[in-house]
């Protein structure tokens, strides 16, 4: 916990925001960011619930203009990511993204978890990873493996000159709509009295 607190973080493609909360709960400045505008106010809502506070911005990494206007809030000693790639604009764009964020700092990383399902666009990420940062498996999770990550010498440059990965464009997010922002916006019932037995007598 010591080794979060005061850190600048942010996280890409926050959804629920659980890595957001713990880095925030942990003492981090956290800049909680998601394609989805509505995310962000969930977000809030939800760090407002777990008492600790969060920045939100709605934030497309596999636009160019919106990761390098997200970069220039930093400097970020921490990315986070957790399960953010679903297409192969995702997998293209998102080291790109962490390198500009990551801006051969030096000592920031990037974390990120994976889930063992392969989905679209991760074997792209790989590839795209591969020449940008360095990583390395820290831990095997519940149905994944975390990843710790860092940028190589240059990596900020090369990304800015990699226009086929930006240009990739966007696809939609498949927890775009009403469902994915009613489970984000869900609020549990209030409890219920406590029943009285039967036979007692009330006043």
């Amino acid at each position: 916990a010591p080794a979060l607190r005061g850190l600048r973080v942010v996280e890409l493609g926050c959804g629920l925001g659980l890595p957001s909360l713990l880095a925030a709960r942990l003492g981090a400045r956290v800049l909680a960011t998601d394609e989805l505008s509505t995310l962000a106010t969930h977000m809030q809502a939800n760090a407002r619930r777990n008492g600790c506070s969060v920045e939100t911005r709605p934030l497309d990494f596999t636009r160019r203009a919106e990761v390098e206007a997200a970069a220039a809030a930093g400097p970020f000693d921490l990315v986070l990511l957790s399960d953010c790639v679903y297409s192969g604009a995702a997998g293209a764009a998102l080291p790109l993204a962490v390198a500009k964020l990551l801006g051969g700092r030096r000592g920031a990383v990037e974390l990120g978890a994976f889930p063992d399902v392969v989905r679209a666009g991760v074997p792209t990420f790989w590839e795209q990873a591969a020449r940008l940062l360095a990583s390395e498996e820290v831990s095997a999770l519940d149905g994944g493996r975390l990843f710790l990550f860092r940028a190589r010498d240059g990596a900020s440059a090369l990304a800015d000159a990699d226009d086929a990965g930006w240009a990739a464009g966007t696809e939609a997010h498949p927890g775009s709509g009403s469902l994915f922002d009613a489970v984000c916006s869900y609020e549990p019932p209030p409890p219920e009295p406590p029943s009285t037995p039967a036979g007692t007598r009330i006043n």
